[in-house]
């Protein structure tokens, strides 16, 4: 008994017809594509875990070399570029977590001047 499986992917523009003799192959197909679809999703989360990871740690992402390039097209320094990146990448973080933190974490008073000198004397 033959059957004509076709086969769709969504998330790739692919198409392929494929002639199966018995339901055991269509089922180890559906099962491979199955495995495949989970390891791309893993893959990519654990990309955006790592990369998450490097931004909090403090490491600065993308290519300095690009900096170079593109202040050399503008013609400005490439930290104004790398500091622009920066300033991006706080902006969002305080988007992300700015009402949390402002919940969470209270202010430190400062102390008072007369405090200050009282205490230095």
């Amino acid at each position: 008994m033959h059957r004509q499986l076709s086969m769709n992917s969504t998330r790739e523009s692919i198409w392929q017809g494929f002639s199966f003799r018995l339901l055991s192959e269509v089922t180890r197909s559906r099962l491979f594509a199955l495995f495949a679809e989970v390891e791309r999703d893993l893959i990519s989360e654990h990309t955006r875990e790592g990369l998450a990871r490097a931004r909090a740690s403090g490491k600065r992402l993308g290519r300095p070399t690009g900096a170079l390039g593109v202040s050399r097209y503008f013609g400005t320094t490439p930290q104004f570029w790398l500091n622009l990146q920066k300033v991006f990448e706080l902006r969002q973080a305080e988007i992300a977590i700015g009402r949390e933190a402002a919940k969470c974490v209270t202010p430190r008073r400062l102390a008072t001047t007369g405090a200050v000198a009282d205490a230095r004397s």
